[in-house]
């Protein structure tokens, strides 16, 4: 009878044991975004989903993520835009589909007058997992009389603009780690 309480005992020592290892060894994904527009990215590490009171305000924004535990007026930004409808028009009776509005259209300098503000202090090009992104940088003064700095990353896929953007108050240096990290987990699946 012992004999078979210490097995029986060894067996649950034994199962927990490798519970825990089981545990220990599991990792939690980070929290990931995806629609229909056929991008994804994953969230960066440290930043959650801010959840605006959609139906008491205009947010003109699909998603917003902030630090966790850093400076609350930091926010990243992701907006997509889609242009077919106002191209089809003019576009589609050209022969041009919805699939032939992509990235190359960012070497054109009408278009990128019109995505990059004038108020850009710095323009740049960047490349982040295969996509070129128009990236510029400028200030706005935020409704409390602040400055608030925003680096932007654009780019054109599938007849949506897609708008990547870093918001702080003031430089953004500390954020463009992360910010970079971020466009190096955007896919397109389209």
């Amino acid at each position: 009878m012992k004999k078979n309480l210490a097995c029986i005992l060894a067996v649950i020592l034994c199962c927990c044991a490798a519970c825990a290892a089981a545990e220990t060894a599991f990792v939690i994904p980070r929290p990931s975004y995806e629609d229909g527009t056929g991008v994804s990215f994953v969230f960066p590490e440290g930043w959650l989903i801010e959840r605006p009171d959609w139906e008491d305000r205009t947010f003109p924004f699909s998603q917003v993520l902030k630090p966790v535990n850093r400076d609350p007026l930091v926010s990243l930004i992701y907006h997509p835009v889609d242009l077919w409808p106002a191209l089809t028009p003019y576009l589609g009776t050209m022969g041009f589909a919805r699939e032939d509005i992509g990235p190359e259209l960012m070497a054109n300098g009408w278009l990128a007058s019109i995505l990059v503000p004038s108020r850009t202090r710095n323009e740049w090009e960047e490349t982040h997992n295969g996509t070129v992104y128009r990236v510029f940088e400028f200030l706005e003064s935020s409704g409390l009389g602040t400055q608030v700095s925003y680096t932007t990353a654009v780019t054109i896929r599938n007849g949506y603009i897609f708008y990547f953007a870093l918001g702080t108050p003031g430089e953004p240096d500390a954020y463009l780690p992360d910010f970079a990290g971020w466009l190096d987990s955007v896919t397109f699946d389209k």
